[in-house]
């Protein structure tokens, strides 16, 4: 398969893709996967400038991406698929997109989140998606080619990810109670 590469990270084209996993993958097509970005021309602008001229970089909605690796024509094509949250993987997975690995680079911490490595934060819908998304792809946070992968659930509490994932909706309350009491022990 022609994605060698297919990582969430809300930074999407930034120094790490550039200096450390495009490289390593030897990739020679990015595709920006955002809803948002692919309907502004100046951000694809500014992400375009930042990417070497020897690198094709496209940007399409989630719903596009199972197209757009269809009709790609490039000989010894090593494609990296940046995607900016989590729930647009677990969507394209869904769309029947195949990607059997899925890194998690960066995910930034915002208040309601739990915080799971150095650069990754995890609300509970973002868990969830998680879960599903393993049933299709293997998981892995791995900020840099270099560093050592993470593999899902081992990097949740409990190993097996049930004290981070609590399937059931829980109130404001309850989350803030249940973080408390982690951070005690």
């Amino acid at each position: 398969m022609p994605v060698v590469l297919a990582r969430v990270d809300n930074r999407l084209v930034h120094g790490q893709v550039l200096e450390s996993w495009i490289p390593r993958y030897d990739v020679n097509i990015i595709i920006v996967v955002d809803d948002g970005i692919a309907s502004d021309p100046l951000r694809q602008k500014i992400m375009e400038i930042a990417v070497p001229e020897r690198i094709n970089c496209r940007f399409v909605r989630v719903d596009e991406l199972k197209e757009t690796l269809d009709n790609l024509n490039v000989a010894n094509r090593r494609i990296m698929v940046l995607f900016s949250g989590i729930k647009d993987v677990r969507d394209t997975l869904r769309m029947g997109v195949p990607l059997d690995r899925i890194n998690i680079g960066n995910v930034h911490y915002q208040k309601g989140k739990k915080r799971i490595s150095q650069c990754v934060s995890l609300d509970e819908d973002e868990s969830h998606y998680l879960m599903e998304i393993q049933r299709r792809a293997q998981v892995e946070i791995q900020a840099l080619p270099d560093d050592v992968p993470l593999r899902f659930p081992d990097f949740l509490d409990g190993g097996d990810g049930t004290r981070c994932l609590q399937l059931e909706k829980r109130s404001w309350r309850e989350r803030c109670l249940e973080w408390l009491r982690i951070k005690r022990h």
